[in-house]
């Protein structure tokens, strides 16, 4: 059956051509036959062009790695990212490099080519390329012209021509494979040659949707559509995406966290870069790129690792874009969407600072009670929760309280609530009115009944913790101590000093008490910035063995370690 097939094909294109080559003046019938099912197709005919369109290699699937939509790098080849490797057989491969660079928080700038590699222009044209330096000097080579590649359509090869050549009076059946052979074949073609196409065969649209046509005029029509109303238009939407400035009008991370974003504006560069604006000072930059991975266009995003932007991280699904809006889709629920205004920062401020001190970690910055006392905090991550309780560590300890936000005559007020016997937590116990608020600084005062003020501010970066001999001198001779842990090498005799109280007097004199015994002896500070040692000597008295240059391995306002004799003898005191 199928051979029969072939040979009315075979007749029919003989017979036209007999026909047009004896009626000269019929021309125009045999081109309106083209639209008919095994209808001829000359290469100068539309359908032709299409068919050359769609064959062409596209460039633009790997820009992400190789930053040129001219050409593609020949499978298979290899990429490291951070050290990384990933061996690249097919584009099938691209999606495990853009998970690794989102969930890693890495950057497109990370990608390294490992050369040699093979790049592909649009007519399939090879070239070896051995280093970055090479690949940068063919980028010369690209065309600045129209991108005439369709990609909204894939033919679900093999596909089956019979074909005829008028000067040679030869007929063949040419079977093609793949892209490249259907490019070359048809690039082959002179005025003499005359095609039917084999019906039905299938064609893949960029939904993913499979497609059986029967005829030259379903096959024309079907490409013709998908070009002019292909929505994920890429040259288009990236020159929405780069004209102007956008702003994001909403981020659905399970929750709703728009607000976390008011004060930001995004500005998408042709290079690939995304500055992030805030009071017109630029505060970042990130990379974005534009793809068509898996029949969808992805809008691949990667800022640092900064609260709230490394949860922009990922590679987007392109459900909607014009030049005010573009709305993408995220795994699961989540959902990104930009416009071009910006959404107001005070539509409702207690659920924004609420959003705020809900969002990652905290860090205290500043504490002023008449002094800078936010060494004191140094070590501690908190952490607020939804549900109004507050965590407070150092990865060591951990101090619980609780928070809220409410209103006073003065606005928004933030309350903080820990234990008394928290030293220095408790000292945040109040309700402290709030000054200037964003996702990434919150600062808030208190009225001291002394008549002063109290100031606090949280941030997202640690506070590194004071190591100079002041602030250890301070510390020391602030409050009683004891000793909660003593090894001699290696030997726990902490229980030999553990019932003393030690004070650590201004005059250089250090006394430990325990009951009615009284044992005296001195201390000092050496060093400064990481060098520090405390010196202690209590003579010939039971404290002898304490009498050594110790050390600071560790100072917090409750708790100073530190360490002697290679380190194999240690010693921590706590405040009482």
């Amino acid at each position: 059956m199928r051979n029969l097939l072939r040979l009315s094909f075979l007749l029919m294109l003989i017979v036209a051509f007999q026909f047009t080559s004896c009626q000269k003046e019929e021309t125009e019938i045999i081109e309106d036959n083209t639209q008919e099912e095994g209808g001829t197709i000359t290469v100068d005919s539309h359908l032709a062009n299409l068919l050359f369109r769609v064959s062409i290699n596209d460039g633009n699937n790997d820009d992400f790695i190789d930053r040129s939509s001219c050409f593609s790098i020949k499978f298979p080849f290899s990429v490291l990212v951070n050290e990384t490797e990933f061996n690249i057989e097919s584009e099938n491969n691209y999606q495990s490099i853009i998970d690794y660079i989102v969930t890693t928080g890495s950057s497109l700038e990370d990608i390294d080519i490992t050369y040699p590699i093979t790049i592909l222009f649009s007519d399939y044209s090879e070239i070896l390329i051995n280093n970055n330096a090479e690949l940068f000097s063919d980028y010369e080579q690209c065309s600045t012209g129209e991108d005439n590649t369709i990609d909204c359509v894939q033919i679900v090869y093999p596909l089956e021509f019979f074909t005829y050549n008028s000067e040679t009076e030869i007929n063949e059946v040419r079977v093609v494979n793949e892209n490249k052979e259907l490019y070359l074949f048809i690039a082959s073609l002179s005025s003499s040659d005359y095609l039917m196409i084999a019906y039905p065969f299938s064609v893949l649209l960029t939904n993913e949707s499979l497609i059986e046509v029967s005829s030259n005029t379903e096959l024309e029509n079907l490409i013709d559509n998908c070009v002019l109303e292909e929505t994920d238009d890429i040259e288009e939407l990236i020159g929405y995406l780069t004209s102007d400035v956008w702003y994001i009008s909403s981020f659905i991370d399970n929750d709703d966290e728009t607000a976390n974003f008011c004060e930001y504006e995004f500005s998408f560069t042709s290079e690939g870069l995304v500055n992030v604006i805030q009071d017109s000072t630029q505060l970042m930059v990130g990379n974005w790129n534009m793809i068509t991975l898996d029949y969808e266009t992805k809008l691949m995003l990667s800022f640092p690792n900064e609260i709230p932007f490394e949860k922009l991280n990922y590679n987007w699904n392109l459900i909607n874009g014009n030049s005010t809006e573009f709305e993408l889709d995220g795994q699961d629920i989540n959902s990104l969407s930009f416009g071009r205004e910006p959404i107001s920062c005070d539509d409702d401020q207690i659920a924004l600072i609420k959003s705020y001190l809900t969002t990652g970690p905290w860090f205290v910055n500043y504490f002023y009670d008449g002094e800078d006392k936010a060494a004191n905090f140094c070590e501690y991550e908190f952490t607020f929760y939804e549900d109004g309780t507050s965590e407070a560590s150092d990865g060591s300890n951990t101090v619980s309280g609780n928070w809220y936000v409410g209103t006073n005559n003065n606005g928004p007020f933030v309350g903080l609530d820990y234990n008394q016997d928290d030293l220095p937590f408790y000292m945040l116990w109040k309700n402290w009115d709030v000054l200037n608020t964003n996702i990434n600084s919150i600062e808030i005062e208190s009225e001291c009944v002394c008549g002063g003020m109290h100031y606090l501010t949280f941030g997202r970066t640690p506070t590194v913790c004071q190591e100079d001999n002041l602030f250890l001198e301070d510390t020391l001779q602030d409050g009683i101590w004891y000793v909660s842990s003593y090894l001699d090498n290696g030997i726990d005799e902490t229980l030999d000093y553990y019932f003393y109280n030690l004070t650590f007097n201004y005059d250089g004199t250090v006394t430990a008490v325990y009951d009615v015994n009284i044992i005296n002896g001195t201390w000092n500070i050496e060093g400064n910035e990481g060098e520090l040692e405390i010196v202690l000597d209590f003579d010939n008295t039971p404290f002898y063995e304490l009498s050594t240059n110790w050390n600071v391995l560790e100072i917090l306002i409750e708790r100073v370690k530190a360490d002697s004799n290679n380190g194999n003898d240690t010693l921590t005191l706590l405040k009482i």
